[in-house]
């Protein structure tokens, strides 16, 4: 595949927020597609067995990236971001900190999310191609044809119109 088609190309890909309730899945998209916050959300957390379940249904090819939102209540963090850290490079995601509501840091991890899925989909289409499965088609030779079957009975048109 030459670079100026697949910088046209285009791709669909789905993005799943996974997280207890009130940690701010909402407020980081309606911040990021819409540019608006509403505060009235209490901070939980959960996410080791969210990740677990997404592998175990999903399996390990995913790009996953872990949030640490609501950076504008530091004082009320539950897991340093050392930890978070060190717990995103374990199960190989990216790692941000955020804040929906001070609009800080949700653009760049989108960005990079989009970034990391679409040089995943190029590689595996150059995988793809480089093993020759490009497409479901399955070649048949034209001589093994010819020597199994006879001139009238030829399949797609090579032998004689009706």
């Amino acid at each position: 595949m030459d670079e100026s088609t697949s910088t046209s190309r285009s791709y669909n890909f789905k993005v799943v927020l996974l997280g207890e309730g009130c940690v701010g899945k909402t407020s980081l998209v309606l911040r990021y597609v819409e540019d608006k916050f509403n505060d009235k959300h209490i901070t939980t957390l959960q996410v080791k067995n969210w990740v677990k379940e997404l592998k175990k249904i999903l399996g390990s090819d995913i790009c996953l990236t872990i949030a640490g939102n609501k950076i504008d209540l530091e004082k009320q963090r539950n897991v340093s971001s050392e930890e978070a850290e060190r717990y995103a490079e374990s199960v190989g995601a990216s790692h941000f900190q955020t804040s929906a509501k001070m609009n800080r840091g949700i653009e760049e991890m989108f960005l990079e999310l989009s970034h990391r899925m679409v040089d995943r989909a190029r590689e595996a289409e150059q995988q793809k191609l480089a093993s020759g499965n490009a497409s479901n088609v399955m070649v048949v030779e034209d001589d093994a044809v010819t020597s199994e079957s006879s001139g009238s009975s030829r399949c797609c048109g090579s032998g004689a119109s009706s």
